[in-house]
């Protein structure tokens, strides 16, 4: 299972990120997470993704990462969101 870590750099990676975080959260079932942050219809899938670019592309503090299994496709297996401050917010 080799590992890479990869910065992330376009809007269409958030699919598999999306996807990533929905199954993660999914089982067991996490009622916080479906309360605040996720619906989960598809609707509520396009709504998170959409919601994540947003702040990807207006925010210019946010940094993601994902990890990809090369062993499966590169499969999207974990992703972080860090922010990065220059002086104090």
């Amino acid at each position: 299972m080799p590992l890479q870590l990869h910065r992330v750099s376009s809007d269409g990676e958030f699919n598999e990120i999306v996807q990533c975080i929905c199954e993660s959260y999914a089982t067991p079932v996490n009622r916080i997470w479906r309360l605040f942050r996720h619906d989960p219809s598809p609707a509520g899938f396009i709504e998170l993704r959409d919601r994540l670019i947003r702040e990807f592309r207006g925010d210019p503090t946010t940094c993601w990462l994902k990890i990809v299994d090369t062993d499966i496709g590169n499969k999207v297996v974990g992703a972080a969101l860090w922010n990065t401050y220059t002086e104090n917010p």
